[in-house]
């Protein structure tokens, strides 16, 4: 059984996906989710939906945004799977 996941992506638009993690909180499993929020139709929306009911979410603007502070540029994709399970993706 999965505990956590930690995802870190610049895009995040897709309601199937946003589903996904919205039926995996049911189970109990942690998620934390670094995005680039670079107001892409429905981004933002979507992100304030996850983190209203439970998602830890931090904004990490990258170069292309007025309100960067945090990292120059975020363009690979991460996820961690209970501290243990690593994928990396720079392709899109």
């Amino acid at each position: 059984m999965i505990d956590s996941n930690l995802i870190e992506i610049y895009d995040f638009t897709a309601c199937d996906i946003r589903d996904e993690l919205l039926a995996t909180l049911q189970f109990g499993v942690k998620i934390a989710l670094m995005l680039d929020l670079d107001n892409l139709v429905g981004e933002n929306a979507l992100f304030k939906a996850l983190t209203t009911v439970g998602v830890q979410g931090m904004p990490a603007p990258s170069c292309a945004s007025p309100d960067a502070q945090y990292f120059r540029s975020s363009h690979e994709k991460v996820i961690v799977i209970d501290d243990e399970w690593t994928l990396v993706q720079s392709g899109n």
